[in-house]
């Protein structure tokens, strides 16, 4: 990115699975001076017992669910006290910060506090209360930006890596998940490992839960049950040495995952059960396999093609580089759509 080398930004999100460091070494590959506000809401400590009687009260007498939010960002705040003011701000899935937090934040910010909720707006409905402080709110959701007038398409992205695996090396695996269970997406996980034992594939199927009764609801042996997050670097270590990515679709949205996102900047074929990436620039029925979770006639013929290469502007457009240029609103960048 040029001339970005003078921009300093603000990067403040959840923990989860470090995908804030992935984001944060990114955005200092991009050029950027980066500073960074990760916080986990669930491991957070109480600084003291008298901390933790004023959120029970809180919570009983004013009827305040969020005080301990509101602590949480008091906290974060007095860590990082000497935080400089900073040219922008990204805030990743700000449903997870207190509003106090987030006008802290803007005060400090020179030109755009932004705010990108990768999740469906109405999964964590805190967002709505903290929406206004933001310049610009982007939602992946397609139904969600067309409900609400105040929110800006943008899609997920990936991650161009160095170190991408070379083409003549043979993947370990034939197919790749990895999803925390959930109700509404176990049977298909289930009828696609069954299928996959009976072709012989190999799967490298992931499932994370802390239930160690889960391990019942998915009797295949080529499923595995995880009881921690897998870092997210190690995540893309399992995209590259897979020959197809597997995603099943969260039925509280139908924004495309990440996962649709390294298959292209990955060169990876895809079977999703989103329907809706077929409305999207990059998609091709060569490289993408629209699963209805019953119907697996045309899976192998699907597999037997060659991956057909997407124009290189396109594919760019996806890339990290050209998505931090679009939110923050720096020239040059193409711009990102959804389907309408």
């Amino acid at each position: 990115m040029e001339h970005s080398s003078e921009i300093s930004v603000l990067l403040a999100m959840p923990e989860d699975s470090q995908m804030h460091q992935v984001i944060a070494e990114h955005l200092r590959l991009a050029g950027f001076r980066v500073y960074l506000i990760s916080t986990n809401n669930q491991a957070f400590r109480y600084p003291s017992w008298w901390a933790w009687v004023w959120v029970k009260l809180k919570k009983i007498l004013a009827r305040d669910e969020f005080a301990k939010r509101q602590l949480i960002s008091k906290v974060l705040l007095k860590q990082h006290d000497n935080l400089p003011d900073v040219d922008y701000t990204l805030f990743i899935r700000g449903d997870v910060f207190h509003a106090d937090f987030i006008r802290a934040i803007k005060r400090k910010t020179r030109y755009a506090v932004v705010n990108y909720q990768w999740d469906g707006m109405n999964r964590f409905p805190y967002i709505w209360q903290t929406l206004p402080l933001f310049d610009r709110c982007y939602a992946f959701n397609p139904e969600d930006v067309r409900e609400h007038a105040n929110l800006l398409p943008a899609t997920n992205f990936y991650f161009a890596h160095p170190n991408r695996q070379p083409e003549n090396v043979l993947p370990e695996y034939d197919f790749y998940f990895l999803g925390a269970h959930r109700p509404d997406r176990m049977e298909i996980i289930n009828q696609f490992s069954k299928l996959a034992h009976e072709a012989n594939w190999q799967l490298q199927f992931l499932v994370s839960s802390d239930d160690e009764h889960v391990r019942a609801l998915y009797p295949q042996d080529n499923i595995q049950i995880i009881h921690q997050n897998i870092d997210f670097k190690k995540n893309l270590d399992y995209v590259q040495r897979s020959r197809v990515l597997v995603d099943f679709v969260v039925n509280a949205h139908s924004g495309l995952s990440l996962r649709t996102f390294d298959a292209l900047g990955y060169r990876k074929k895809l079977i999703t059960t989103n329907a809706t990436v077929a409305e999207y620039d990059f998609y091709h029925p060569d490289n993408i396999y629209i699963f209805d979770g019953n119907n697996f006639v045309g899976i192998a013929d699907f597999l037997a093609r060659p991956y057909h290469e997407i124009d290189p502007k396109i594919r760019e457009k996806y890339s990290f580089y050209n998505w931090i240029r679009y939110v923050f609103n720096i020239e040059p960048y193409q711009a990102i759509t959804l389907p309408k």
